[in-house]
């Protein structure tokens, strides 16, 4: 069994017996795919919602939902997964911190990228079978390719099946 830890900007595949683990998840994305059959799946670290911030070509595909969803979804395809087994799970766009005055929307990096995540999974007609966004506490996500198993560790709550 190999553990992939999937760090900011990140996507990694992983196949059966493997597990994937987005640490410290506060306003930031971690988007899982897994093929519940062939057990091959892969998580992404999405860091922001929106790549058009960028001059030039984007280089982290993982760090922007926009650029994100698309590359996980055709990364785990060329691994093996069948798109219609795809089990689809995210967790984390927590709001860290408190922002007063006219910027505070703009500053709402959780809500936002939990938007846009959600807006490409429907843009790709991919239906989320589960999430745990929001809130003020970090998170962990952990993913177990064996067990199809799905996990959160939230910050002074403990762990929960996802």
């Amino acid at each position: 069994m190999a553990v992939h830890r999937v760090g900011m900007a990140e996507l990694k595949i992983g196949g059966p017996g493997d597990r994937l683990e987005a640490l410290g998840l506060g306003s930031c994305i971690g988007l899982a795919m897994v093929d519940k059959v062939n057990r091959v799946g892969g998580m992404v670290h999405i860091m922001l919602p929106d790549s058009k911030i960028v001059q030039g070509p984007v280089k982290q595909l993982g760090k922007y939902a926009d650029t994100a969803v698309p590359e996980l979804l055709d990364q785990v395809l060329r691994a093996g997964a069948m798109r219609e087994r795809l089990v689809v799970k995210m967790a984390g766009g927590a709001e860290m911190f408190s922002f007063a005055g006219s910027d505070a929307p703009k500053m709402a990096i959780g809500k936002r990228n939990t938007e846009a995540v959600n807006g490409f999974l429907k843009e790709y007609r991919l239906k989320l079978s589960g999430s745990d966004t929001g809130g003020n506490k970090g998170r962990t996500f952990i993913v177990s390719l064996d067990e199809l198993s799905f996990m959160i560790r939230i910050v002074g709550k403990g762990e929960a099946n996802l």
